[in-house]
């Protein structure tokens, strides 16, 4: 007979609210059973026990002061507790220096906690071990887009691919079309602890397996005005408000095959949380799957700190028909930085003149791929600069934003004025 447990922890300082779900499995047993209660009444009486541990009794399952069974060993239960314990406190605040983003925290459980990792976004950053007692951890690179395992491992034993299964069933949904997405965007601290105590107490021998998830949000903490700090990728944001036909979700930081080629404007942003950034620097590091397309990125979209196109400004990356990775670093100056310390950039995919075909010699035309599609494979966007105020609201810089060099527009004609109607005679 084996008792498998998944307890899941979602602890806020002393707070803690728990969940287990407990499955025991074997072979079917004859036995004595006393139907006078339903079996669904099994769990309700586990919480009603209050405060004492729920003991459940095997041969067959019983709970103390009720005279029930679910009737073999396929069972499941659920308990539903919330309490506080200042063992189990835990506390985690996230701060960005000129060294990156460090994670202090502070945790007074009895156990160490395994195979710790960040959840930014759509992003999964590695912590490793948190021991008791308070601890400063530098965050480490974050995993390649739709790893969820620790430290983007690819060989993992069994216990770290059962956890991190866990974590995907308590984390994420599958989306048909972009894969992984999380279920929630609030930055979390996930863990398993080390010593899985359980609420139920079993009569019997048996072999038990047993795994306990612990969650906690994390607090980015505001830094110093006029430090320098340092945005990694995994918390710079790419956002697309003046972009919704962007092929690119924010949810799984993850990019879909396009045909389209744009322009489209998006920002490189860092959290919020941290203050009003002033960027001096910005690296790209990008992976593109372009073939068929001429792919351009641009700097220079802004103006006295409102989003202005400019299609003839200078061009930072450029991909002429081909694939691959490519990289920049580029010392930002007023025309790249919106008011709310956005760099913005523009994003375009022309489609490339191709070689004549058969078809095409005959008929003495040329073609153009039309059938091919472009893909972002990585987009790792790092900013560098100081903290130049507290945390703001955002500005729409971009509400009004008007191309360059676009053609002015024509005012609207005025209205005759209307004539007064002929007195009758």
């Amino acid at each position: 007979l084996t008792l498998a447990r998944l307890a899941i922890e979602d602890v806020q300082g002393q707070a803690i609210r728990s969940e287990e779900t407990i499955t025991f499995f074997g072979q079917p047993r004859d036995a004595d059973i006393d139907f006078d209660v339903a079996d669904n009444a099994l769990p309700r009486a586990i919480v009603a026990t209050g405060t004492q541990p729920p003991r459940v009794s095997m041969y067959p399952f019983r709970v103390s002061g009720v005279s029930a069974s679910t009737g073999n060993y396929a069972s499941v239960w659920k308990i539903r507790s919330q309490r506080t314990d200042e063992k189990s406190a835990l506390d985690a605040r996230l701060r960005f220096g000129s060294d990156g983003a460090k994670l202090n925290i502070r945790s007074d459980r009895d156990a160490p906690l395994s195979a710790a990792r960040l959840l930014y976004a759509g992003s999964v950053l590695s912590v490793g071990k948190i021991d008791a007692g308070e601890q400063s951890v530098t965050v480490a690179a974050r995993n390649p887009m739709g790893d969820w395992t620790e430290g983007g491992q690819l060989i993992a034993d069994e216990q770290s691919k059962l956890r991190t299964d866990i974590l995907l069933r308590a984390e994420s949904r599958q989306d048909p079309v972009i894969g992984r997405m999380r279920l929630s965007l609030e930055p979390r601290l996930i863990a398993f602890s080390d010593k899985n105590d359980s609420s139920v107490s079993v009569d019997s021998a048996m072999s038990v397996r047993s795994q306990t998830l612990v969650r906690t949000p994390i607090t980015i903490e505001p830094s110093e005005i006029g430090a320098p700090v340092r945005v990694d990728p995994g918390f710079t944001q790419l956002r697309r408000d003046m972009a919704i036909s962007l092929p690119y979700r924010a949810e799984a930081e993850s990019w879909a095959d396009a045909s389209q080629g744009g322009p489209w404007l998006v920002a490189i942003a860092a959290p919020q949380e941290i203050g009003k950034i002033d960027p001096k620097q910005l690296t790209l590091n990008l992976d593109l799957r372009a073939t068929g397309f001429n792919f351009t990125i641009q700097r220079g979209q802004v103006a006295n700190g409102i989003v202005q196109e400019s299609p003839n400004a200078e061009t930072i990356l450029k991909w002429d028909n081909t694939d691959g990775a490519k990289n920049v670093t580029i010392d930002l100056t007023p025309a790249d930085v919106d008011a709310n310390g956005w760099v913005w950039l523009r994003i375009t995919a022309d489609a490339a003149v191709v070689g004549e075909s058969l078809i095409g010699s005959i008929a003495g035309t040329s073609g153009q791929a039309g059938l091919n599609n472009w893909r972002m494979l990585r987009f790792d966007a790092t900013l560098s600069g100081t903290v130049a105020g507290a945390p703001q609201p955002v500005i729409e810089t971009w509400k009004e934003a008007v191309a360059l060099n676009a053609a002015p527009r024509r005012p609207a004609p005025k209205p005759e004025p209307k004539k007064p109607p002929t007195p009758k005679k």
